[in-house]
């Protein structure tokens, strides 16, 4: 199973891991990370020697902070995992590679409807399944926008998660 439960205190820590990690891919795009950390120690040194232009700096300096974003997403949704706290009052998801993490917490009062969403059948599901992903996941709405619990899942865990959304009284619909 991919997802461990632990409690800690009134929060309960769900740890989402990949069951599949897809490493020839991770290292293919780790020469393409190592290139362009070179181009930017590159420009660090002119900018070191004083030969440099503040324009290219500025723009080439919010590619890499883009750069880094897309980068950290990609290894995430390859070999990094998830670790969701469902507190009372809050749910705080936090995506972890190595030893970077990323975390963002949703106030309970913002939270809209839980449930299982399948998109195994939905348009590009083939090439996430290609590499090993999974197509069933925990959505819910925050504000406007959908966001997911679950990365690599299967029916039985996506249930797992909804009984302990249930246990902290958040609203999901029924699966049986």
């Amino acid at each position: 199973m991919n997802v461990e439960k632990r409690k800690q205190g009134e929060s309960t820590i769900l740890t989402i891991n990949p069951s599949y990690k897809p490493t020839g891919i991770a290292v293919f795009v780790t020469l393409i990370f190592t290139g362009f950390i070179v181009i930017f120690t590159q420009s660090i040194e002119q900018i070191i020697k004083g030969n440099f232009n503040l324009f290219f700096t500025i723009v080439f300096g919010l590619f890499f902070w883009v750069a880094y974003f897309n980068f950290f997403n990609f290894y995430w949704a390859i070999l990094g995992n998830k670790i969701v706290e469902i507190n009372n009052d809050f749910i705080k998801h936090t995506k972890c590679v190595w030893f970077l993490r990323h975390s963002k917490k949703y106030r309970k009062t913002k939270i809209g409807e839980f449930k299982i969403v399948d998109s195994t059948n939905s348009f590009g599901a083939a090439g996430t399944a290609m590499f090993g992903f999974s197509n069933i996941n925990v959505q819910y709405k925050y504000g406007r926008k959908k966001k997911m619990i679950g990365k690599q899942i299967d029916q039985e865990e996506a249930k797992l998660i909804l009984t302990e959304l249930k246990n902290k009284n958040y609203a999901t619909k029924h699966y049986v």
